[in-house]
C-alpha cells in the first residue's frame, strides 16, 4: 500500500489529485476502504466550512461531484499525471476509446460508401432518362 495522505474512520486516502476553485475543491481519490480490505476511486466534492470565526478548508462534502466535461478532462489528466488511477485502468481506458475510434471510422466508412452508392445510382438514373 502506498503512503498514505490521510485516514479517517471510512478509509485511508492513498492518493489524491485535486483542483481548487475559489472555496470549493474537486478532486479524484484512490482510498482504501477498511471494512471493506479493498482500494477504490472516489470522485470527492470538497468545500471550505465555516464554524463562528473557524474555517476549515477543503472539508469533504457527502454530495456527487458535478463538473463540466472541460473540468473533468482537466481533473482525469491531473490524476493520472499524480498516478491516482493504475496502469492496468489506464490501460482499459486506452482499450475502451481506441474501440470507440474504431467504431465512428467503421461508421465513417459506411456513411462514405452509402453516400458513394447514392452518387453512383443517381448518375445511372439520369443516364437511363438521357437514353
Amino acid at each position: 500500500m502506498s503512503k498514505v495522505i490521510k485516514e479517517t474512520r471510512y478509509c485511508k486516502v492513498l492518493r489524491q489529485a485535486k483542483i481548487r476553485d475559489n472555496n470549493v475543491a474537486y478532486g479524484i481519490e484512490k482510498i482504501f476502504v477498511k471494512e471493506l480490505n479493498q482500494e477504490e476511486i472516489r470522485f470527492a466534492y470538497f468545500k471550505d466550512i465555516t464554524k463562528g470565526s473557524i474555517i476549515k478548508e477543503e472539508q469533504l462534502v457527502a454530495r456527487p461531484l458535478d463538473l463540466p466535461e472541460d473540468d473533468l478532462i482537466k481533473l482525469i489528466e491531473l490524476s493520472i499525471k499524480q498516478n491516482v488511477f493504475s496502469k492496468e485502468f489506464i490501460s482499459k481506458l486506452k482499450d475502451i476509446l481506441n474501440k470507440q475510434e474504431e467504431w465512428l471510422v467503421t461508421i465513417e466508412l459506411f456513411v462514405a460508401g452509402v453516400t458513394f452508392g447514392i452518387s453512383i445510382f443517381k448518375t445511372v438514373i439520369q443516364q437511363r432518362k438521357e437514353y
